[in-house]
């Protein structure tokens, strides 16, 4: 039996990763397996991710909102259409999606990475005071998210900068 069950979620999974339509009846039977339909909705908003699937991931992470399936897994749902925004160069509508996140969830660790790119777009616009602030924000109220790191060396490279005098004329 657990053979079988293997065999179909694998059949199932694949059927989706293909954008393939799936039968209601065999979402119907995946439904039955009191497995968390938010769980689901995520790995596959992250399997289209990781193929570069944006304007598709966007479609169906509205689609899992309005059906209610997020769950627990509504933090990660609106990081992946914020990011995705990004990359397709919708900037208004990341701004907007990163604006509810931080709203809804200001200490979640994918937070740190929305700050991040703030500091990185602070960085760009020559904006060092503004970028170093936010930067330090992210060491002290996300230390153990991935970009606490880089926010860290970047620091140390900006008070470099400053501190030690140019040799350009």
């Amino acid at each position: 039996m657990k053979r079988k069950l293997i065999i179909v979620s694998l059949v199932f999974l694949a059927l989706a990763m293909l954008g393939g339509g799936v039968s209601p009846s065999v979402e119907q039977w995946w439904a039955n397996r009191n497995i968390d339909p938010g769980l689901l909705a995520i790995r596959r908003l992250r399997d289209l991710y990781q193929v570069d699937r944006f304007d598709q991931l966007l479609t169906e992470a509205r689609k899992v909102e309005q059906e209610g399936r997020c769950g627990a897994y509504r933090p990660e749902i609106l990081y992946l259409q914020w990011v995705s925004n990004r990359r397709l160069m919708q900037d208004k509508n990341a701004t907007v999606i990163q604006a509810d996140f931080l709203r809804l969830y200001p200490d979640h660790i994918l937070a740190a990475d929305m700050h991040f790119a703030d500091a990185m777009q602070l960085l760009a616009a020559s904006d060092y005071a503004a970028a170093e602030t936010k930067l330090a924000m992210i060491e002290t109220r996300y230390p153990d998210a991935k970009v606490a790191t880089k926010s860290k060396e970047i620091r140390r490279h900006l008070t470099k900068a400053v501190t030690q005098p140019s040799t350009q004329p």
